[in-house]
């Protein structure tokens, strides 16, 4: 095979994506067309889909021809492989002639038929498939959750997925599913109200503070995500955190958000395993692909309509990672707080986990030496 187009639908994926397959494959050559259009003879070439149908519909070499000729690629690998990527994007696909390979972390069941029909597929039915629980249970490669009972509930509309014909979810999942640009959903105005509510969102990070999984010192939450409803959400809840924690000078819980200043140091800085920031609060850059293992805590503080969303959103956390919890402890399973009932919306019934009562290691030696000092005043001494 002499070349290759690796197609995602964002720049930091594209990015993870190459840096990936220079580890696998470090003796070839490789191309991020983003950075560098002058490489675009490389054998793996990697881009996002507006990028490479810019390519196709405007760039030409100095000799007046296209960019890329139809037969420029053998195969194209379409990352995040669903309808509303052959929707948009068709036209890549109809120019090219290669070979397709789709790629998705959704469940073959939620697949929607015209993505399988876009490959020539039986519905239901992908060349090949390796399920989430197969993964956990019988090779090891992947960690389960456990959903967080949460003190505070906030209402949702009173819709489930299930009840959605198939008509009506293609069309949930055409709105709802990540597209950079979409314009955000205005939740109901119930959902509104307790989002933007500082008792509500204080309740949830003290949640997540005192019940999720710990770094390895102990004294604070590992590395965790935020999903919240929109970019004005996502800002409220850094700032009632800064509020409620001020201790750690606004570097502890930071924003990675498209179009905002710092949004990929802060993202760079997220994936550095003990340092700041140990909490990203985020609407759309980290809910598909964005690969940290070190994710121990998953908050949903966003209604997801999108089934194929809400998958890859839980697979954030479900990376490998050795020696997380300290020499020999590895990561063994990661934690969910669902505020916006989706796991009710979509019917789905994980195994829950009462959130047990965790004592940082500074709190523990503070507690054996007042118990010391109690000793100690026994007239014995």
């Amino acid at each position: 095979m002499e070349r290759v187009l690796f197609l995602a639908d964002r720049k930091e994926l594209v990015k993870q994506a190459k840096n990936a397959f220079a580890r696998y494959i470090p003796k070839t050559t490789m191309c991020n067309l983003l950075l560098n259009k002058e490489d675009r003879n490389a054998k793996f070439v990697f881009s996002t889909y507006p990028t490479i149908l810019n390519a196709i519909d405007t760039m030409k070499n100095s000799d007046g021809s296209r960019f890329f000729s139809p037969g420029h690629f053998d195969l194209i690998v379409i990352d995040e492989a669903h309808r509303s990527i052959f929707n948009k994007y068709r036209a890549i696909f109809e120019y090219f002639d290669a070979c397709l390979l789709g790629l998705t972390a959704t469940p073959k069941k939620t697949v929607h038929q015209s993505t399988y029909e876009f490959f020539d597929m039986k519905n239901n039915m992908p060349t090949d498939v390796y399920e989430y629980d197969e993964a956990i249970n019988k090779d090891h490669v992947l960690v389960p959750f456990y959903l967080i009972e949460t003190a505070t509930r906030i209402p949702d509309d009173g819709i489930t997925y299930e009840k959605l014909d198939e008509e009506e979810r293609e069309e949930y999942e055409d709105e709802f599913c990540e597209d950079e640009g979409m314009p955000e959903h205005i939740p109901p105005e119930n959902i509104n109200k307790y989002i933007f509510n500082i008792d509500t969102v204080d309740k949830m990070i003290s949640d997540l503070m005192n019940n999720g999984i710990k770094h390895k010192n102990g004294n604070h939450v590992g590395k965790t995500i935020i999903f919240a409803q929109n970019k004005r959400h996502a800002k409220f809840i850094v700032e009632r955190f800064d509020k409620l924690y001020p201790q750690y000078k606004g570097a502890f819980c930071k924003l990675v958000i498209c179009d905002e200043p710092y949004a990929e140091k802060n993202l760079d800085d997220f994936k550095k395993p003990d340092e700041c920031p140990f909490i990203t609060v985020t609407v759309d850059m980290l809910e598909t692909g964005v690969d940290v293992p070190e994710i121990t805590n998953l908050v949903f503080a966003k209604k997801v309509y999108s089934r194929i969303k809400f998958d890859q959103m839980i697979g954030r956390g479900t990376r490998l990672c050795n020696n997380l919890l300290g020499e020999g402890e590895d990561k063994r399973e990661f934690y969910v707080f669902d505020y916006m009932r989706n796991f009710q919306f979509f019917d789905e019934h994980p195994k829950g986990k009462e959130p047990g009562m965790t004592v940082a290691p500074v709190t523990a030696r503070f507690v054996r030496r007042v118990q010391l000092i109690r000793l100690l005043q026994d007239l014995v001494y």
